[in-house]
């Protein structure tokens, strides 16, 4: 499914910019949403992509489960657009034992150019919305195997540059949460019957330097993002999401930029002006 969105936030700082005389060349970037699982002994998968316009959603659907809320479907689902916008969400609950297993996961890709006569220096910004993991257990007594999962990663020329990740496992008799780089932070709630536990994390904001390029010179910069879970006992369920893969414009699980950092021809005044411009 191919849905078509705009990021004004990128146009207006590209525009900024061009005013100024900087030139930001990138090629168009290139996007791809996967979503696969295995309910009850029925597999499904979906690949979106590769695509260089607008945004895609992957989905697949079990009609022989719920979601945490009980309400069917379980579901995968991971939605990205070509501005760097893109979300991802695993839910299932299930009745019957077995190896019950979501995953959905997207991919941005973006190669940037310096078509300036001078090196620059190229910074990545984005803004994570407050991912979150959530269990549910209606046999709370009796230990459980769930897990959930969520991941974030970000990279550049192909190493590594960013990485934040999270796994609630256990159930209503106890649980544990790892966590491992650039931490969010969490904070535990439960509802009031004790069926569903798990933890919101804050929301991340931050500039990662890409380094200075000389004129000609590209680098790339891919964005994943991930959420997974696994259920094998029966009236056992979990729930996995960095924002909502169905509305994107409302509720992106991230948002991202490649932006030139303050050349020394652009006043203090004009970088807070770009900045401002990300903040919307």
């Amino acid at each position: 499914m191919r849905i078509h969105t705009m990021s004004r936030r990128s146009a207006a700082a590209m525009a900024f910019l061009t005013s100024l005389g900087w030139s930001i060349s990138a090629a168009a970037a290139t996007i791809t949403a996967r979503t696969e699982g295995q309910v009850g002994g029925v597999a499904h998968q979906d690949m979106q992509g590769p695509a260089t316009t607008g945004a895609i959603l992957s989905r697949v659907d079990f009609d022989n489960a719920t979601g945490i809320d009980l309400m069917p479907p379980a579901s995968a689902l991971a939605a990205q657009n070509v501005d760097g916008i893109a979300a991802v969400r695993v839910d299932g609950a299930y009745t019957a034992a077995g190896d019950n297993q979501l995953f959905a996961e997207t991919r941005w890709t973006e190669t940037v150019v310096n078509g300036n006569a001078i090196p620059v220096a190229y910074s990545y910004i984005f803004f994570v919305v407050p991912p979150k993991l959530t269990l549910f257990d209606n046999a709370p007594t009796v230990e459980s195997a769930t897990s959930c999962r969520w991941q974030i990663e970000v990279r550049l020329n192909g190493n590594i540059l960013f990485q934040s990740e999270a796994e609630l496992s256990g159930g209503g008799h106890g649980h544990e949460l790892v966590t491992s780089g650039t931490p969010f932070g969490h904070r535990f709630f439960t509802d009031g019957a004790g069926l569903r536990t798990g933890y919101d994390f804050g929301a991340f904001e931050s500039s990662l330097p890409l380094g200075i390029y000389n004129p000609g010179q590209s680098l790339t910069v891919e964005t994943i993002l991930r959420a997974s879970s696994r259920t094998v006992e029966p009236g056992r369920g979990a729930r996995a999401e960095i924002g909502d893969p169905l509305d994107l414009d409302g509720v992106p699980g991230i948002s991202a930029i490649i932006m030139i950092d303050e050349p020394l021809a652009v006043s203090s005044r004009s970088w807070s002006a770009v900045k401002s411009l990300y903040s919307r």
